[in-house]
């Protein structure tokens, strides 16, 4: 769940840094229950994630861990390209899989992110972007197990994904051994979410709740959240 934590929390700290007032959406129906999914998953993590992270931190040289945040980045652009079609942004469904194209042949399989010196940007888009795009614009708070904040219609989006993504359909094995090794590398590019935590002074699931459905609002609409808001390159790129 960690990435996308780190990223709510990013957010609602432009808010808190901005002085503006830290406004509670109310869209949680679900909230008891994503309370409890909250914390169980925070527990978990103490007891596993995080000590599997530190490990992988440990062991693996900066390079190595580069490379292997590029290589799942690499599978991800399988994912933003199927979305982009889907969407019908035929300019970006081209750009998309020019820069697969060629990481996952100059850059080895992915290992080596080349595709961005030559001008072919990293972007996002996931099946929860294309539901919104088909008409449901309106989706309750849901903390999934693992993974983190998200909303009913993102979640089953990204289940959606799971379908797609390449490493599903290997021989169990393997295909076990990459989802683990995907959630620590996950969870490896959010390690410093203890800290922006800490310096924000306000309930973790609060927190989490208004910077992950601010953050969301700005990906699905390209409108800020709030007038005050701050910081604006921290929310990601808005649709096209």
């Amino acid at each position: 769940m960690f990435l996308r934590v780190r990223l709510a929390v990013v957010v609602s700290l432009g808010l808190v840094c901005s002085g503006a007032a830290f406004a509670d959406p109310q869209n949680d129906p679900l909230e008891r229950v994503n309370r409890v999914t909250y914390y169980v998953t925070n527990a978990v993590d103490k007891l596993y994630l995080k000590p599997a992270m530190i490990a992988y931190d440990t062991i693996l040289p900066m390079p190595a861990k580069a490379s292997v945040e590029n290589f799942y980045s690499n599978i991800g652009t399988v994912l933003t390209i199927v979305n982009d079609l889907l969407q019908l942004r035929f300019r970006q469904f081209f750009h998309d899989s020019a820069r697969f194209a060629v990481n996952s042949t100059l850059g080895l399989a992915g290992i080596f992110d080349v595709a961005t010196p030559m001008g072919l940007e990293f972007s996002r888009n996931d099946l929860g972007q294309t539901l919104y795009k088909w008409g449901w614009k309106e989706s309750s708070y849901l903390i999934i197990p693992l993974i983190g904040p998200s909303t009913i219609r993102d979640g089953i989006g990204l289940f959606g994904e799971l379908w797609l993504w390449p490493p599903s359909y290997l021989e169990p094995k393997w295909r076990n051994i990459s989802y683990v090794t995907a959630l620590i590398n996950r969870r490896y590019v959010a390690r410093d979410l203890e800290t922006l935590i800490g310096a924000a002074g306000v309930a973790n699931y609060e927190l989490v709740r208004s910077g992950y459905l601010q953050n969301r609002t700005y990906v699905l609409t390209g409108e800020m959240p709030t007038e005050s808001l701050q910081g604006h390159d921290m929310l990601g790129e808005p649709p096209d």
